[in-house]
């Protein structure tokens, strides 16, 4: 059974790539289709001569002061990905997965050729954030944006999936879907990697008693709201991660807070282990970082919507704060004790989210498709 695996974008490390690195141990011998890839990011996960780049990137690639005018930069390349997700022929393949975010179950898949299409979300800058992406902007690229934006939702909706068995990643991503498409689907949740149930590190974290983020640093991802309520309680903050909104955050940031950047995984599961309790803010389709926390028996404190709302047990992994506010957030910081928390329970129940439950249900639908 020759296989295929479209994953939308290489362009970073975050959930959708933990998704493409479970599918690829699943079927090791797949080829790797993708629009745009970075190298950095290719060598990271070593898919090496597995991986197929996009005529699109190809394009870029082989003219200089093109590749400098368009960056790989999906943003500014959104009316093309579309068309190019719909050029690769798949002919040779029997099984074709698509692993997407917002166009790569666009592609065209032939008659004899089964396709699984992973959806992580129906593109939210499409359909439910347009308007909190678009006041952001100058008014040019607002324009732009709206343009854009509007033709590609009617392409997006217009995308037939009669022949394409639909898995969403949360019941709020199959909510969705259901919503925008009128396409009925089946959920699978994403996995964290086995690495993280690994037994015996040592705790190395200096100080305990912290909360901590761990995220992209984005605006939607509201870190702002940790940030507010941290400060106002003056408790220890640890920040991990990157992003667009780092200077905007430091501006907020009190001297109870430090951010520290990227941090690898074997140091990472040394800060999820020591921390009081890992916040979780924003509204999110998933989201591995509390999977992540609750792997290493440490509570998560998140914003009561989205896939929060599957992963989190008040009392037994983690609290919810009910209103997307600081002040919210403080009342139960207030009042939160992690001491009342058993780390172990807190660790079997991540391990339902383990690769190899994620790979078993995969190749079970693969087959039954």
């Amino acid at each position: 059974m020759k296989i295929a695996i479209v994953h939308e974008l290489l362009t970073m490390k975050g959930g959708a790539e933990q998704v493409l690195m479970s599918l690829f141990q699943a079927y090791p011998q797949a080829d790797v289709y993708t629009l745009l890839a970075k190298n950095d990011i290719v060598q990271f996960y070593e898919l090496g001569n597995k991986l197929h780049k996009s005529s699109l990137q190809k394009r870029i690639e082989s003219i200089p002061f093109l590749n400098k005018l368009l960056p790989l930069n999906h943003h500014v390349l959104l009316p093309w990905l579309s068309a190019t997700a719909k050029q690769w022929d798949f002919s040779a393949y029997d099984v074709v997965i698509s692993s997407s975010s917002a166009f790569a179950h666009h592609i065209n898949v032939p008659p004899h050729c089964k396709h699984v299409s992973y959806i992580h979300s129906p593109a939210r800058y499409l359909w439910d954030r347009t308007f909190d992406v678009q006041k952001n902007l100058p008014w040019l690229k607002r324009w732009y944006f709206w343009l854009v934006s509007h033709k590609l939702r009617q392409k997006d909706a217009s995308i037939e999936h009669n022949n394409c068995t639909i898995l969403a990643a949360s019941q709020e991503v199959q909510r969705r879907i259901e919503l925008y498409w009128r396409t009925k689907s089946t959920v699978l949740y994403p996995a964290i990697a086995q690495h993280w149930f690994e037994e015996n590190l040592q705790r190395q974290a200096k100080e305990q008693g912290y909360y901590l983020v761990v995220s992209t640093l984005a605006r939607y991802k509201r870190i702002d709201l940790a940030i507010e309520a941290c400060n106002s309680l003056q408790v220890p903050l640890k920040i991990i991660g990157s992003g667009s909104d780092l200077r905007r955050l430091q501006s907020l940031a009190g001297n109870t807070i430090q951010f520290l950047g990227h941090v690898p995984n074997t140091d990472l599961r040394t800060w999820y282990q020591c921390a009081k309790a890992v916040l979780f803010v924003g509204d999110e389709d998933f989201g591995l970082v509390p999977l992540e926390a609750m792997s290493q028996g440490t509570p998560v404190i998140a914003f009561k919507k989205g896939g929060a709302l599957e992963t989190i047990t008040p009392g037994v992994t983690g609290e919810f704060f009910t209103e997307p506010t600081s002040q919210s957030l403080v009342a139960v910081l207030t009042t939160f004790n992690k001491n009342t928390y058993d780390s172990k329970r807190i660790v079997e129940y991540a391990k339902k989210f383990s690769e190899g439950h994620f790979i078993h249900a995969m190749k079970n639908i693969v087959s039954n498709s």
